[in-house]
């Protein structure tokens, strides 16, 4: 009797517990259904919470711009310095413009000589009183092929020949010295950019045009040379046989031709010219010079950086695919730069770029231009910044 008392009270037991735990169980593995999600939407709300708009930038200026000369040249003057506040319109640098100089009054006296050739042509197209300045022109012309079909089948004298061969010799010294010259920066990243390259190849060129001349002298004419100053004694005295006869309607378009040629040639010139003058396009600071006064420079090489220092803004630099789906212009954002103990700057998005830039790590950024609500005096081209949307939303 004892004994079936003591089972009987063990199997209550083993009940209560297999109730109790099947219980605990099943509160486990199927957790109440009351809010279907809500630990889920949590989460996903917390982990939204922490996705903030985090991005680094650069302070750049709103204007800015390399100039560059568009004709290789010697830098005949720099008229200012790095540091210096230029104005719209005042002249930076200068080029050595006395060859230029020299092409603008050989192309003025063209036009001059052609003007005058169109009319004596209108004249002689209805009067005879030019006719006789027409006809020893003419004749003139014929006389110096004449001389230069002479001159060709003679050959050089033996003044000609001596200083063709100085002016060789003279060049040859120019190029070993600017390959020299050139051999000492040979080794610089960039070299082709330094005034070396420019010198040695403006050298080379000397050199290979005073050999050319020389060879020429030194080299009897050939046939095709001698039939081609034939071939001008007889245009020549067509010329002047034309001439006798008076001006035709095609000789008149031609003598119109030649002068529009002579004034294009001088607006080339002039242009030319004015080139050799570097100006500021806007007020701001000179904050880079590439080269110094005495220097020849290249063509298209940038020479001197300017720069709106007042007005500066920040340039995103990682801005990810992310944070450009939550970024629209006019968003405000916290500014923060380092340099200047983490001091904040209020800013604006003004733009953001509408294409993806495929960075060589193969990463994908957008980038977005911040402007600065206040401009800080401290604040310097090139600092890197930090750059929070404070509530940044999915658009």
């Amino acid at each position: 009797m004892k004994r079936f008392i003591v089972v009987l009270g063990l199997l209550i037991v083993v009940a209560v517990v297999v109730c109790v735990g099947g219980q605990h169980l099943k509160s486990s593995l199927f957790p109440p259904q009351s809010e279907p999600g809500a630990v889920v939407l949590d989460q996903e709300a917390a982990a939204a919470q922490e996705r903030v708009v985090r991005v680094r930038g650069q302070v750049m200026p709103v204007r800015w711009m390399t100039l560059s000369f568009q004709t290789d040249g010697r830098v005949a003057e720099l008229a200012f310095q790095v540091g210096d506040v230029v104005q719209a319109g005042d002249v930076l640098a200068r080029l050595d413009t006395e060859a230029l100089e020299l092409e603008v009054q050989a192309a003025r006296d063209d036009l001059v000589t052609q003007e005058a050739q169109l009319a004596l042509t209108m004249e002689g197209a209805t009067s005879t009183a030019n006719r006789s300045l027409l006809i020893a022109a003419a004749q003139a012309e014929y006389a110096a092929a004449l001389a230069r079909y002479e001159k060709l089948k003679a050959g050089p004298t033996g003044e000609e020949l001596i200083v063709a061969k100085a002016d060789m010799e003279k060049a040859a010294i120019a190029l070993q010295k600017a390959q020299a010259e050139y051999d000492q920066v040979a080794w610089v990243p960039g070299v082709s950019a330094l005034p070396q390259s420019a010198a040695l190849q403006q050298a080379s060129i000397d050199y290979e045009q005073a050999k050319a001349n020389y060879q020429i002298l030194t080299t009897p004419p050939d046939e095709a040379q001698l039939k081609q100053a034939e071939s001008e004694i007889a245009a020549a005295k067509a010329e002047l046989e034309s001439v006798k006869a008076g001006p035709s309607a095609a000789q008149i378009e031609l003598a119109q031709s030649q002068l529009a040629r002579a004034q294009t040639a001088l607006a080339q010139a002039q242009l030319c010219l004015e080139q050799a003058t570097l100006m500021a396009p806007f007020t701001g600071t000179v904050t880079a010079i590439a080269a110094k006064e005495g220097e020849v420079v290249g063509g298209g090489i940038p020479l001197i950086t300017l720069a709106d220092l007042t007005q500066l803004q920040v340039e995103t630099t990682d801005l990810d695919e992310w944070a450009a789906a939550r970024v629209k212009p006019g968003q405000p954002v916290e500014v923060r730069v380092p340099a200047l103990n983490n001091k904040v700057l209020p800013g604006r998005v003004v733009s953001l770029a509408p294409q993806a830039t495929v960075l060589p790590t193969e990463d994908v950024v957008y980038q977005a231009i911040i402007a600065l609500e206040r401009q800080d005096p401290a604040l310097r081209w090139g600092m890197t910044v930090r750059v929070d949307w404070p509530e940044p939303k999915f658009m």
